[in-house]
């Protein structure tokens, strides 16, 4: 019987160390495979070099809002689902966040099942390109 969320590839861009690491700690105990980057250029970076499963991103990053990085990674890797985290209290930017693309939006601090969750449902909104091969 499968697991109930597939095990994926994700990139975790996240300025703060200390909840990097606790994130990249648990999902790592999930099974997941996950590439750290910590502002947006690091991010464009591991994009280039690599094709992930989800991208969970902060929203207040160094070097690019992450609600800019968001319309660049929807230029950059269309097929990939994109989870916005932000410990901003305003609505707004919630909206804009999802108007960016983002297919999930947590907002810190929040509990390891409510990110299980949004997971499992970004893996489910995976699109992928139909096969154009024989």
């Amino acid at each position: 019987m499968p697991s109930p969320m597939q095990r994926a590839l994700i990139l975790l861009v996240e300025d703060q160390p200390h909840v990097r690491r606790m994130l990249t700690r648990y999902l790592g105990g999930c099974g997941h495979t996950v590439t750290e980057a910590v502002d947006a250029e690091q991010a464009l970076d591991c994009l280039e070099r690599a094709r992930y499963d989800v991208i969970l991103s902060d929203i207040h990053i160094p070097g690019m809002s992450g609600l800019d990085l968001a319309l660049q990674f929807a230029d950059e890797a269309p097929h990939t689902p994109l989870v916005l985290m932000t410990g901003d209290p305003d609505e707004r930017v919630e909206i804009l966040g999802r108007r960016s693309g983002a297919v999930g939006y947590l907002r810190k601090p929040f509990p390891f099942s409510e990110l299980d969750e949004t997971l499992a449902l970004a893996l489910c909104s995976i699109r992928r390109t139909p096969d154009t091969g024989a």
